[in-house]
């Protein structure tokens, strides 16, 4: 993938082992090929990540009403609330 490391050392792979990462992808993206983002979702799989890979039938290069769902979910179940300190 264009925007993916090509290399990354032994130090930042052993930081991505189990991170949660969701990829969210348009089947009808003409800008970033589908393809793409499933190579993504591959690469960051074998590098340990716990990734998760949405597809969304029909959709371009955009953010859909379903995507922001998708996005909350993850981001409630994945980065917990946290109380301000006083």
């Amino acid at each position: 993938c264009s925007w993916f490391p090509q290399s990354l050392s032994e130090r930042e792979k052993r930081a991505l082992r189990g991170m949660p990462a969701l990829l969210c992808h348009g089947t009808a993206d003409t800008y970033v090929p589908f393809e793409l983002g499933a190579r993504a979702h591959e690469s960051c799989t074998d590098l340990g990540m716990q990734a998760s890979f949405r597809e969304y039938n029909g959709l371009g290069h955009e953010i859909s009403d379903q995507v922001t769902r998708d996005m909350r979910r993850f981001l409630l179940e994945h980065c917990p609330r946290q109380t301000p300190p006083n």
